[in-house]
């Protein structure tokens, strides 16, 4: 062979090993591009075929980003310190020991719509793990994206308010859409004190839009989140008093635009006597039931995302008044209070300890004008600050703590760059790599598990309402036995069964039986219960105890007082029947006492 064309096949490999190298670089790069937009991208997805629509379709996204970060991580700037670690491990621990010990059935997923339970702290973590390896690294990356998302969460309110709904986002509560809006319009802002001249009148817009949102959406928490996050801001960039100054005036003024647009949502509900749902009033009545609730279970709680079935036994009748008929408080209103009353002071100790540590590794960072975190410093403030008055919500959290794991690693970068024998970035090493994609598999399969079923039970809710009771039957019946762990597939599939004779009653007793057994407290399932055995003409007694039940689980209801009342006088139950009658004498007089309630 000739030497031309030896060196011509040389050429020729060499350039295809810089081509290769090149496409494999940019492929990298795509998947992290994907994995830190994902994050805010989170807040707006959903799936429509499932009963709950959003909270897995986000959890699923958190896990996708996750395993796109193990593929594209190849250094990250700093490491999580050894403490950090070791208290995120014992909050970890001590959440699934208290979801053991009250009922893992109930409180992996948690309350349904909510995804709050064990599972969820999971998905958070991995935001963390997310934020340390790749968002870190990408911080424009994940202020341009939040800049995108909260105009479109922003004009999505604005079109819900322009048809006569609640501005809510995709988040179908105004709380966790403003808490969204403070925390992405905090970063926005720190953005727009560290960018260039072009970049920061883009950022700047983004976060007045932002702003305006949270004036929209009515939450007084997001409102406190946002005026930390500002301030953090401006003093971590060291800003002059005129250019902070004229930062909080604009933000303020944008909050109060949204709140002269929505109708002073957010003013009805300050007052501390305010008769409204969500007003002051009812707030502090449900901290009132929830400081109760933590007093009888200091240690390990009532169980990770069960706070909904056992709020009513502490729920305070000024409460039951405020709100609407029947409507029993899923959420504490705090996270702080949420945390003790479901998984025990000690985790809801830990987990302050982790946020502490999480802001103390970051102030040497920001002291240096370290952009990353100085960005994710300001955010974080603003969640943590929101969190007070704030309620879990998937779409909030794990942007939260990616915040928190940026902060982590960057702190950790600057440390190590003031000891000249410390390397500034870590190996992700492939052990480390293969544990984050089997956690990643493990935590995608559990979530498609759920909406699979969730979509089962959309369907039968839908056949329900259209009158199909058999295909009601036949989809929840399908939703049972694809996650058991789910009570209100099991209503729904007695709902159906009520209609379809001995056959189909005895099947959904057996289906409610199994789940009163996995929830003993699932005031859903008690209630559904009783009104099964109305429907198949049970004895007076049989039924009796069973309303007895139902009223013990919730012992301020409205409906289950009026049902059980008639139950227990047919039955010569004269003490029980008096007892609901005395409830619901409590409930009517003191709603006489109250001044008009406020629509």
């Amino acid at each position: 062979m000739h030497r031309d064309s030896i060196d011509s096949q040389l050429g020729a490999s060499v350039l295809y090993l810089v081509m290769s190298f090149t496409i494999l670089a940019d492929f990298v790069e795509v998947l992290t591009v994907l994995a830190v937009a994902l994050l805010p991208a989170a807040s707006l997805l959903s799936v429509p075929a499932a009963w709950d629509s959003a909270e897995p379709a986000r959890a699923l996204a958190v896990v996708f980003a996750l395993g796109l970060a193990a593929f594209a991580a190849r250094r990250a700037p700093g490491r999580v310190t050894r403490r950090a670690a070791l208290v995120a491990l014992g909050a970890t621990v001590l959440v699934v020991t208290s979801a053991a010990v009250n009922g893992l059935a109930s409180g992996f997923f948690g309350v349904p719509g909510r995804l709050q339970g064990v599972y969820s702290l999971f998905v958070i973590l991995s935001s963390g793990v997310v934020g340390v390896l790749v968002v870190s690294q990408r911080t424009r990356i994940l202020t341009t994206a939040l800049a995108l998302a909260s105009v479109v969460q922003v004009l999505l309110m604005l079109s819900q308010l322009a048809r006569g709904q609640v501005p809510v986002g995709t988040f179908g509560n105004g709380v966790p859409a403003g808490a969204f809006l403070a925390v992405s319009a905090a970063v926005l802002i720190a953005g727009a004190f560290t960018r260039t001249v072009t970049a920061r009148v883009l950022l700047s817009g983004a976060a007045l839009v932002a702003a305006a949102g949270v004036g929209l959406s009515g939450s007084r928490g997001a409102l406190l989140g946002l005026v930390v996050g500002t301030l953090v801001a401006a003093f971590a960039v060291r800003a002059t008093v005129r250019r902070g100054t004229f930062a909080l005036a604009s933000v303020a003024l944008a909050v109060l635009v949204g709140v002269a647009v929505s109708g002073n949502v957010m003013t009805s509900k300050v007052a501390a006597d305010g008769l409204t749902s969500g007003s002051a009033g009812s707030r502090i009545q449900i901290w009132r039931g929830t400081a109760e609730m933590i007093a009888d279970h200091p240690v390990f709680g009532v169980g990770a995302g069960r706070f909904l079935y056992e709020f009513p036994a502490y729920q305070p009748l000024a409460h039951a008044v405020i709100e609407d008929p029947d409507k029993r408080a899923d959420q504490a209103h705090s996270w702080p209070l949420q945390m003790a009353a479901e998984s025990g002071v000690p985790a809801m100790l830990l987990l302050v300890v982790l946020a502490g540590l999480v802001v103390a590794a970051a102030i040497p960072a920001a002291r240096r004008r370290d952009g990353a975190a100085v960005l994710a410093l300001a955010g974080f403030s603003a969640y943590c600050a929101q969190a007070l008055f704030g309620v879990p919500s998937l779409g909030v959290d794990v942007l939260g703590w990616a915040l928190g794991g940026v902060l982590l690693a960057r702190g950790d970068a600057v440390a190590q760059q003031s000891n000249p024998e410390c390397r500034t970035a870590a190996e992700v090493s492939m052990p480390a790599r293969g544990a984050i994609l089997i956690a990643a598999t493990v935590l995608g399969g559990l979530v498609v598990w759920y909406i699979v079923a969730d979509a089962s039970h959309a369907r039968g809710v839908a056949a329900f309402e259209r009158g199909e009771f058999e295909v009601a039957l036949i989809a929840e019946r399908r939703a049972i036995a694809r996650n058991p762990l789910v009570d209100v597939y099991r209503v729904g599939l007695a709902d159906a069964a009520t209609y379809l004779g001995p056959d189909a009653v005895a099947e959904a007793h057996a289906a409610l039986d199994e789940g009163l057994r996995l929830e003993p407290d699932s005031y859903d399932l008690l209630i559904a219960r009783a009104r099964l055995l109305a429907s198949a003409g049970a004895p007076r007694t049989e039924l009796a105890d069973a309303y007895r039940l139902a009223v013990a689980a919730y012992p301020l209801g409205v409906t289950v007082n009026e049902e059980a009342l008639a139950v227990f006088a047919a039955a010569g139950a004269s003490a029980d029947a008096e007892s609901s009658q005395d409830t619901l004498r409590d409930l009517e007089a003191r709603a006489a006492s109250m001044p008009e309630v406020t629509p």
